[in-house]
């Protein structure tokens, strides 16, 4: 999900990080109490590369069923619970990745259909059905018509928002 999420906004970096552990003090590596402690720093590398402190799983992980790190497991359980959904709904890191891809969407398309069938092939990785076309054109008809692009902006990143948030975002047939 985080890597659909950076690719879609072309902010993922692909490149393998020297140690994922280098800057995490010396209570991560070297498990000595003397220091500041762990502080998880925002990154755009994939997720495969984010080290994985066992006490200081990032919230993505613990929501989407992430394997307990204290013990080895054979498979992993799958789950769909509500706080899935509100995560997906609630991130400050999920708006901010909505607000960016609006701003690529408002910047690589001009007419609203271009830009929603954009926006489904970014983030769906296909394009919007007919019945999906049809709302995502009501939801932005239905807001206030703005010249400001400031607000045109926040409209945009509402509807990505309401993408990325879908059930049709998380699950894959």
């Amino acid at each position: 999900i985080r890597d659909t999420l950076l690719a879609a906004t072309e902010s993922v970096d692909v490149a393998k990080a020297e140690s994922p552990v280098a800057d995490l003090g010396t209570l991560v590596t070297q498990n000595n109490p003397n220091d500041n402690g762990y502080a998880q720093k925002s990154t755009s590398q994939r997720t495969i590369y984010l080290p994985i402190i066992r006490n200081e799983l990032p919230a993505l992980m613990r929501v989407f069923d992430f394997a307990d790190p204290d013990i080895g497991g054979g498979e992993r359980s799958e789950t769909t619970v509500p706080a899935q959904a509100l995560w997906m709904l609630n991130s400050p890191f999920i708006h901010s990745q909505a607000e960016q891809l609006a701003a690529l969407l408002m910047a690589q398309a001009s007419s609203k259909d271009e830009r929603i069938r954009l926006l489904y092939v970014r983030a769906l990785g296909r394009l919007p059905t007919i019945a999906e076309q049809a709302v995502a054109q009501q939801f932005l008809s239905e807001l206030t018509p703005v010249a400001d692009s400031k607000l045109a902006a926040e409209q945009w990143t509402d509807l990505v928002h309401a993408v990325l948030a879908s059930s049709a975002f998380r699950i894959t047939d």
